[in-house]
């Protein structure tokens, strides 16, 4: 296995074994080599990659090149799927858009850490304050609207944070990118003047029409929807001790994102 994968592989599975910063199938990794780009396979647990297992081969150049001609999501399915290099019963990650637009090496985690602040109605604001290097991107619907929001920003940013939906760092390597989204999540502790406990014992309900982040309409069951709720829950308990409100996804966004071809996949897969 090529020296550099091997290393993204421990670091996704690490990071998948952290309940506060993947939920489910939530997340996803990649590495850049020449014109290959190993990323995470779509609907497989970040804490279950393995040497042989989660990851896809995809021209990342070809999927750069393409983004700005996907037109809907039947297009930007088939750029991925034609980018594929070596055979493969995976799909790449509906992530891959901005993977193949960013650094060598990109995490994107659902940390509850920093989706404190991409769910509160302050989130630019503090975000300049804690971070003010990182770059914060208004909600995009997963895949394709989220690839060109990035890619329209002309910007390479290493730290992004993405309302309502989580965390993107980038770096020259895996290591490298793991050190960076560990000592973001550290300043946004720092700043929000928490600690690292996760999670908490409390009990929100959320309904279709106040949910904080896509995966909550995604995952409706098992262990998806209880380590989704349990993300939800510490987000709107800290938010309330921390004197912020949340900022809800827009109303109706839920049955739009459960009608997604490539989120039905991704539902259907854990």
């Amino acid at each position: 296995m090529n020296s550099d994968l091997k290393e993204l592989v421990f670091i996704s599975a690490l990071m998948g074994s952290n309940a506060a910063y993947a939920q489910g199938g939530g997340g996803n990794t990649s590495i850049k080599s020449g014109d290959r780009m190993w990323v995470k396979a779509s609907g497989i647990s970040l804490a279950d990659v393995s040497a042989s297992k989660g990851f896809v081969a995809v021209d990342h150049e070809k999927i750069r090149k393409g983004i700005d001609s996907a037109h809907n999501e039947a297009d930007y399915s088939n750029l991925l799927q034609s980018s594929i290099i070596a055979p493969s019963s995976d799909r790449p990650s509906i992530e891959t858009g901005f993977h193949a637009l960013l650094g060598a090496a990109v995490l994107h985690s659902h940390s509850v850490w920093a989706n404190l602040i991409a769910c509160s109605s302050s989130g630019r604001d503090i975000l300049k304050a804690a971070i003010p290097e990182a770059l914060w991107i208004p909600y995009a619907r997963p895949g394709l609207e989220i690839a060109k929001a990035i890619s329209g920003t002309h910007a390479n940013s290493a730290v992004i944070v993405l309302q309502n939906h989580g965390l993107i760092v980038s770096a020259d390597s895996a290591k490298a990118a793991w050190k960076m989204h560990e000592d973001t999540n550290a300043r946004i502790r720092s700043y929000l003047k928490i600690d690292d406990k996760y999670p908490i014992e409390c009990d929100f309900k959320a309904d279709a029409d106040h949910l904080l982040f896509p995966d909550q309409a995604i995952y409706l069951s098992g262990k998806a929807q209880e380590q989704t709720h349990q993300a939800y829950n510490f987000i709107r308990f800290t938010l309330d001790q921390l004197g912020l409100s949340p900022n809800y996804l827009p109303p109706n966004e839920a049955s739009a994102l459960l009608n997604m071809e490539s989120e039905k996949y991704r539902q259907k897969k854990l």
